[in-house]
Parts: structure tokens; sequence; C-alpha cells
């Protein structure tokens, strides 16, 4: 019988030989055998490793920190620029994100950003869709990127990064005029995955928090689009995204 697929912690020069990017996988769109048995699983997966690995058994020792011993955190990259206020998107067609979300966004950072020789709980910091592979000779193993090591960051940035990045694959879908089930059905799988069994208490904190964090996941790519449209979409996501929090948080 196969063993089932496990999660492969290592950098990219070392990624086992096979090994796929999962977002290269997931767009234009993942194929329909893939989306409805291999990509439930592995996301399931995914959420489950990162679980444990919030919980401090999923990594063995020696992988607990970053490679210099500090931590690094996802939403670092992003201070300086949330600090500065909000500049005019380049070549969107989309006006500048209004300034009462870029202060939010730029609160959210500070909350989610572990002081340098803060102690936390271990994450891997940067987890995006773009930092996850899998293996296509069976069992299929997750491969997860983390060429600077791990983090003590707030564990809700792992979890809103992959949120955010599956958000986005859900909204882009419906911008193409394609059907954003498929992503749903990712997002919801890897959200089980995490949650783990019912009753088991969060280990991100509460939901607030890790949609914050996909916010600024969001936030971050609008650069990276080489699309405007795409560009475009991000932004208006990010909006979004803020104001569903603004509501969240007054409804608590």
């Amino acid at each position: 019988m196969c063993r089932p697929p496990v999660v492969v912690l290592t950098t990219r020069e070392q990624a086992p030989a096979g090994s796929l990017g999962l977002a290269d996988t997931l767009w234009p769109r993942p194929g329909e055998r893939w989306a409805q048995r291999y990509g439930l699983e592995r996301l399931r997966l995914l959420g489950d490793w990162v679980r444990r690995l919030h919980r401090g058994d999923a990594v063995p020792p020696r992988a607990q920190q970053s490679a210099d011993g500090a931590p690094v955190g996802a939403v670092d990259a992003l201070r300086e620029r949330l600090a500065a206020g909000p500049p005019p998107p380049p070549a969107t067609g989309w006006p500048p994100l209004p300034r009462a979300h870029w202060t939010s966004l730029r609160q959210w950072a500070e909350l989610l950003t572990a002081p340098p020789g803060t102690p936390g709980p271990t994450t891997h910091g940067r987890l995006g869709l773009d930092h996850v592979g899998w293996v296509t000779a069976p069992p299929g193993d997750l491969v997860v990127l983390a060429p600077g090591g791990l983090a003590a960051t707030h564990p809700a940035v792992d979890v809103g990064w992959v949120t955010g990045d599956l958000i986005e694959l859900v909204h882009r879908a419906r911008a193409h005029g394609r059907d954003p089930a498929p992503f749903e059905r990712l997002l919801a799988a890897f959200l089980s995955g995490y949650r783990g069994l019912i009753g088991e208490p969060a280990v991100a904190g509460d939901g607030l928090d890790t949609y914050r964090a996909a916010a600024l996941r969001v936030l971050s790519r609008v650069t990276d689009e080489v699309a405007p449209e795409d560009a475009a979409l991000d932004l208006r996501l990010a909006q979004h995204l803020v104001e569903q929090c603004w509501a969240a948080g007054a409804r608590r």
C-alpha cells in the first residue's frame, strides 16, 4: 500500500525532482481531476501541517529558526511602504487605497509582526502558494520552501497569506469568466485542515487576524502583477478585505 503524502520542508535548491509549484498548477485553472481529488487532499494536508507547525510538533529542532537566528516575518517588507502612505498605483487605472484603509493596514502590519528577539510560536513566516509545490510522482508529497529558515511571527500570517492567495484566485476566476468553485473548495480544504478536529482550540487566534493578514498579502501582490487588470483587481480586493475586517471588528 502506498504511504500517504507528507510535507517536505526544504530550500529551492534541494526540492525533490519532479516537483511543481502549486501556484502554477492552480492558474489559470486547476485540472478537474487534480482539483477534485489531489488538490483538496493536498490543501487539507498543508493546513494540517501549518497547524502542527504552530503547535511545535511538525518540524525538527534544527529547523526552528531562520538562517541568521533572527525572526523573519512576511509583513516586514510591507512596513516601510505602509508607513509612507498610499502612493498612486502604477498603471492599474484604479484609484489608490483611501488613507483610512492604508492606516488600518499599517496598524495590522505592526500587530502581526513580532519584534526582533520576541519569543513566539514557530511559523513559516512567508508561507504562500508561491512557497508550496507538490511532487507529481506517487504519493505526491507537498514541498514547502523555506530558504531563510522558519520564523517567530504571528501564526495568523501563515494562514492569512495562503488564504489571501486563494481568495485572490476566487476573485480572479470570476473576473476572467471562469468557475470560481474549485478555488473556493481548495480554500475550504486548507482551512478545515488547519482547524483540525471539531472542538479543537484555534491556533492562529481569531479569524479576524487571519483576514487582516490576507488583506496585507493581497496588497503586497499588487506590484507583482504583470497584467494591469490583475493589479487593479488586487487593489479592489484589498480594499474589500479591509472593509470586511472593519465590519467584523465592529460586531465584536
